[in-house]
């Protein structure tokens, strides 16, 4: 691991390590605005890394331990994706508010999601991105799921569970047969196979 490496993953260490604070923060004292705040902080600095993580990317990208590509669009859609958790975030605390919901561990499937969300983005392997994809499902199950007061919401992420069980087996078996035939699970290098 080089240095460069770390400027350029910086963003999504900065989010897994927001997201393991806000663990151990949820666990030892467990407040709403706590975890709101605490999300909002892991959001608004891993949008400032990207600034750092900028000045250490070369124009045509950097490849981040075989698995990841980072270029300035692929900073685009994490900045999209951060974003977007941001404003998911803000909504999401007047509604839980007002239900009088526990719901400090929304905040910490928000940001699992976002960090699945973003290693999807920069994959090019096929390891790293059912690995990202797989993240990103497993936590909108419990955000889906996450209104306790009726039946509806548990119902929808069952049924959500069941198509995602269904879809990542068919691109499991689609990765296999790809692999049997070209022998990578590369992408930069199945362009390559004849």
């Amino acid at each position: 691991m080089t240095l460069t490496d770390l400027w350029v993953g910086f963003p999504l260490l900065v989010l897994v390590g927001g997201i393991l604070v806000l663990m151990i923060g949820v666990s030892i004292v467990r407040t709403h605005k706590l975890a709101l705040g605490l999300c909002l902080l892991t959001l608004v600095l891993s949008l400032a890394a990207h600034d750092i993580a900028l000045d250490h990317i070369p124009t045509a990208g950097y490849e981040l331990f075989g698995l990841l590509h980072i270029s300035g669009i692929q900073v685009f859609f994490n900045a999209m994706f951060l974003l977007g958790a941001i404003v998911t975030a803000l909504f999401a605390y007047p509604y839980f508010d007002a239900r009088m919901e526990r719901s400090e561990e929304f905040y910490i499937l928000l940001l699992t999601a976002t960090a699945g969300a973003i290693v999807v983005a920069a994959a090019t392997h096929f390891a790293s991105f059912i690995l990202g994809l797989e993240i990103l499902s497993i936590s909108l199950y419990a955000m889906i799921a996450y209104p306790r007061q009726s039946r509806g919401p548990l119902e929808a992420a069952a049924k959500y569970l069941v198509l995602s069980a269904v879809a990542s087996s068919a691109i499991l078996m689609g990765m296999a047969l790809i692999y049997a035939a070209s022998g990578t699970m590369a992408f930069t290098e199945l362009n390559l196979s004849p």
